[in-house]
């Protein structure tokens, strides 16, 4: 018998379609586990959601049951209270009908109004004692209301229950209520402390001691109320509220020396934070403050000491030495950076260098041959540059008395001479409308400045030497680039002649004497107008700023010397003793000391005592 053999293609066709098929039970099978898997979550899904359901609804419900149960709380203790007004109603009624209305018109006392009763009548007696056994039992039940709540923890309900029982002092339960509502303030203020809102302990503390002065430790614990809440402030910085928090309680308490000592620590703090801010009024008082509570801390007098300008604001300002030069007349002056030398000049066509501590004439320099106008000395002392209405300038050594050289330029008169502190520039103002900056070392004419439109009667570097300012009697203040030579401010808002210049420390201020008796005080480098000092009486002729820039010193025509507070403007002390103009004023370069002198060659030394 002949065999067949298999078809291929048939075979392959019937592979394929076996595979299909697997593939597509493969597929039905994932997606029926799939859908399972889903139905499951749904199930789950469902089941959380209403478990989730069903525990807000415990909880609503045990909300809505504790609601009920303060408001039915609420509701006894009002009930309660209506009750005993209406015993009490009851009772003053009896009296009234028993003709004793002078008792019932009172707060009611019950056992009074027994007694009373009694001799009326007897049947209101044993009405009004059942009133009396009421009222009793009434208080008594509101205090039990009462007791429940401070165990609950529930104090304003419990506070809202004792008030009324505390209305009449001889009423029955008096002294339990007082008691129970001293025990409410103090739990509501022991538990602000532990969350440390010590203004609700505090008040807490107070009505519990207006109740009974002397409860637990009530008293020691409000002044830790205080002390804590000026720690806190102070470890965040917030001294100011510190201050004020121990001021309050120190103010009934002033033998409290712990919170003296912190009082004056908060005050210390924030003696630092005006200075910082540059505000000696500030301090000032602070410091004041201070010593009120302790004369002899020895921080203040450190204080004092690192920072001179407190004392020459808040201290008093004494002479402590004065020099007279004979009966030599000066038109210039200027002094040394100590205040131990004096330069001047005037119409014999001479310099002159006296000491004044010994009195001794260092040098007589004569190289002019027209009256000296204008006058400087370097800041170490070394040289000296005069100007002159000749229309020159000189430089002389001050070691040998030479000529070091001899400075031309200048059309008109040289009424103004600055030095910068490093020595390395020379600067001249002349009637000739420049300024013109040189080069003392080698004499080098460095800038020539020709936008004033009249005489420059002052000028001035800048501590940083970075910059030159002119005063004018164009009323105009010009501050100048050093180095590059440019124009870089203009100044304007005076009403007379700039008589007078002074740069504070840092650059950050520049005070404009006025021949009007006013000093400007711009904001530096912006050149904004801060201040208008207002004291002289006329022409402003000197300035000088305090090494730390805080205390302003000007001098005038009007023989007085005043000590401005930079910052804020105020006019702290007017110096009088000078016989003629204060041309020349200098800070020793401690602070500690200021030197002023004029025309008429008397120097004096000031100094501030707190």
């Amino acid at each position: 018998m002949r065999q067949t053999s298999a078809n291929p293609a048939g075979g392959l066709r019937a592979v394929i379609a076996e595979a299909v098929h697997a593939y597509e039970l493969a597929q039905v099978t994932r997606l029926n586990a799939e859908h399972a898997a889903e139905q499951e979550r749904q199930e789950h899904l469902l089941l959380a959601e209403a478990d989730k359901i069903a525990a807000q609804q415990t909880v609503d419900a045990e909300s809505r049951q504790s609601s009920f149960v303060v408001q039915a709380e609420q509701k006894r203790g009002s009930d309660l209270i209506e009750r005993i007004e209406t015993v009490e109603r009851a009772a003053r009624d009896l009296l009234e009908k028993a003709g004793l209305a002078h008792i019932a018109g009172a707060p009611i006392r019950l056992e009074e109004g027994v007694a009373s009763v009694r001799r009326a009548d007897e049947a209101v007696v044993a009405a009004f004692a059942a009133a009396q056994i009421a009222h009793v039992d009434l208080r008594m039940a509101l205090l039990h209301l009462a007791r429940s709540y401070i165990n609950a923890n529930q104090w304003s309900a419990a506070q809202r229950l004792l008030q009324p029982l505390l209305d009449d002092t001889h009423a029955p339960l008096y002294d339990d209520a007082r008691t129970m509502l001293c025990e409410v303030y103090y739990a509501q203020a022991v538990k602000a402390m532990e969350s440390e809102d010590w203004m609700t302990g505090r008040q807490g503390f107070q009505a519990a001691l207006r109740i009974d002065p002397e409860y637990k430790d009530a008293p020691a614990l409000l002044r830790r109320t205080y002390i804590f809440a000026a720690q806190h402030a102070g470890e965040i910085g917030r001294w100011e509220e510190a201050q004020q928090q121990l001021s309050i309680w120190l103010k009934d308490h002033k033998e409290d020396t712990e919170v003296r000592d912190l009082l004056c620590t908060a005050y210390y703090k924030l003696i630092q934070v005006a200075l910082e801010q540059r505000r000696l009024d500030q301090a000032t008082q602070l410091i004041i403050a201070i010593q009120a509570l302790d004369p002899h801390r020895e921080e203040i007098a450190n204080l004092l000491t690192r920072h001179p300008s407190l004392s020459w604001a808040g201290g008093a300002i004494q002479l402590v030495q004065e020099y007279a030069s004979g009966d030599d007349e000066a038109i210039c002056t200027a002094l040394s950076a100590n205040g131990q030398i004096l330069a001047y000049g005037g119409a014999d066509k001479r310099v002159k260098v006296w000491e004044p501590a010994t009195n001794k004439l260092r040098h007589n320099l004569w190289e002019h041959f027209k009256s000296v106008t204008a006058v400087a000395l370097s800041p170490d002392g070394r040289w000296l540059a005069s100007g002159s209405e000749d229309r020159t300038m000189a430089v002389w050594d001050l070691a040998t008395s030479v000529l070091l050289r001899k400075l031309k330029g200048h059309k008109g008169r040289v009424l103004s001479i600055a030095v910068t502190q490093d020595g390395q520039w020379l600067a001249s103002g002349s009637d000739d409308h420049t300024v013109k900056i040189w080069e003392p070392a080698t004499g080098r004419l460095a800038h020539t400045f020709e936008d004033h439109g009249s005489a420059i009667l002052s000028v001035t570097f800048s501590a940083t030497h970075r910059f030159l300012a002119s005063g004018s009697a164009d009323t105009t203040v010009k501050v100048w680039e050093v180095e590059s030579g440019a124009l870089r401010r203009s100044l304007e808002g005076q009403r007379s002649a700039i008589t007078s210049l002074a740069f504070s420390v840092h650059d950050q201020l520049l005070a404009a004497g006025s021949e009007d008796g006013a000093v400007h005080l711009w904001q530096m480098p912006a050149g904004n107008l801060r201040q208008v000092l207002i004291g002289h009486t006329s022409s402003v002729t000197g300035l000088a700023f305090s090494p730390d820039g805080n205390i302003l010193a000007s001098g005038g025509l009007d023989t007085t010397v005043r000590i401005w507070e930079a910052s804020s403007g105020r006019l702290r002390h007017t110096l009088e003793g000078h016989q003629s103009t204060v041309t020349s004023l200098i800070f020793h370069p401690d602070g500690r000391g200021l030197a002023s002198a004029g025309p008429d060659l008397a120097v004096k030394i000031w100094a501030p005592h707190w």
